[in-house]
């Protein structure tokens, strides 16, 4: 987890500069040190221009320590352990009747890191399919910010925009079950404590109740 400072609390902190990573938008910095970070606007204030004079043209460079030259070579037998998988999933089943819709939340109560996870739908009709999205429906971004880090806020990222479920065996027969991975490694992707993944799942006018449940594949960066 990173803990958000002010720029000159950050600064304070900093003993090599080479460490400092950041990231540019139009509007703003974000600024990393460690397990820390903190952002500034560019507004041509006083921390903008002590960051770019000072400290833009020294970050994000390559850092020599010991331990990388002592580094055994690759392949290496075990995982370098910088994260930990802490997989979760939605808190109980929710029921879709035919020919309806509904969305299923799961908020994130701590920074966790994603690359996908499955849906285990029962009663799965062909033609039912999902949306998924990344929203922010507690305000947790500060309003400065929505508009370079979102698609349309509350909706941070759409990042299924339609995706038909995949049935597995008998969709006649009250009960079968179908499960459908959805794998996004390499890619992933950091979500915030306090941020919502959401899965809106629609149902055609056909067959049983849908009763599903979404578990998640989650890591938390050590």
């Amino acid at each position: 987890m990173n803990f958000s400072l002010t720029w000159a609390e950050l600064k304070a902190l900093i003993t090599n500069k080479a460490k400092v990573r950041f990231t540019e938008r139009d509007e703003f910095y974000n600024i990393y040190y460690d397990e820390f970070e903190t952002s500034i606007l560019k507004d041509t204030g006083s921390d903008q221009t002590d960051f770019e004079t000072n400290y833009k043209s020294y970050a994000n460079k390559p850092v020599v320590d010991a331990v990388e030259i002592t580094k055994q070579a690759e392949p290496q037998p075990f995982a370098v352990p910088t994260y930990r998988t802490k997989m979760n999933a939605t808190s109980g089943t929710v029921t879709v009747a035919p020919g309806t819709d509904s969305d299923i939340q799961f908020l994130m109560s701590a920074e966790r890191y994603v690359t996908g996870g499955s849906i285990v739908v029962q009663n799965a009709q062909m033609g039912d399919y999902i949306v998924a999205e990344v929203e922010d429906n507690d305000g947790v971004i500060p309003s400065p910010y929505r508009t370079a880090l979102c698609e349309a806020w509350p909706i941070v990222s759409t990042y299924i925009e339609k995706r038909f479920i995949e049935i597995n065996g008998d969709t006649t027969i009250d009960g079968n079950t179908t499960t459908m991975k959805i794998n996004t490694y390499p890619l992933t992707a950091k979500i915030p404590a306090g941020i919502y993944l959401c899965v809106h799942y629609y149902a055609v006018n056909s067959g049983y109740n849908r009763v599903l449940a979404i578990n998640y594949d989650l890591t938390k960066k050590l």
